[in-house]
């Protein structure tokens, strides 16, 4: 059998040959996870959310709602109002230093992956009649011991 090596060269040793092979494959799959979670922050849908203002940040424009989600529970929500955002309230135009803690309302926007909201249109209800039930009564906190 013919050795085409040059003779001044040896052939890699065998561990030398896997370590590097574990390198690049090490390269490979934490660049893959990388782009990933990156893709994963980008990715957005259309959302539609409806609650009571928690609280809001209007330096940071930032808010929190309070929602009451399908088994009857009541969570808080996070988000961004983008400042393009239209907001809606009393049957007219409002800005966003309008809103105040307990306003019941509706949001559209942008859900992104980790489930952080970016409203777009902000509808501000109110009208007592026209909130729901649920959504008139402020948050229990939920104390240990205790259903």
């Amino acid at each position: 059998m013919q050795n085409n090596l040059p003779s001044n060269e040896n052939p890699p040793e065998p561990r030398t040959r896997i370590r590097w092979v574990v390198g690049i494959l090490g390269i490979v799959i934490v660049g893959g996870l990388v782009v990933s979670q990156a893709y994963k922050r980008l990715t957005v849908r259309p959302g539609k959310v409806s609650g009571t203002i928690h609280a809001i940040d209007v330096q940071a424009r930032t808010a929190s709602i309070e929602v009451t989600i399908s088994n009857g529970k009541k969570i808080i929500l996070a988000g961004s109002i983008a400042p393009e955002c239209q907001i809606l309230a009393d049957g007219g135009t409002a800005r966003f230093e309008d809103l105040k803690n307990g306003d019941y309302v509706k949001i559209e926007g942008e859900i992104l992956w980790g489930g952080k909201m970016i409203a777009n249109r902000i509808n501000v209800i109110r009208d007592e009649l026209k909130i729901p039930r649920e959504h008139t009564q402020p948050i229990q906190p939920n104390i240990r011991g205790t259903p």
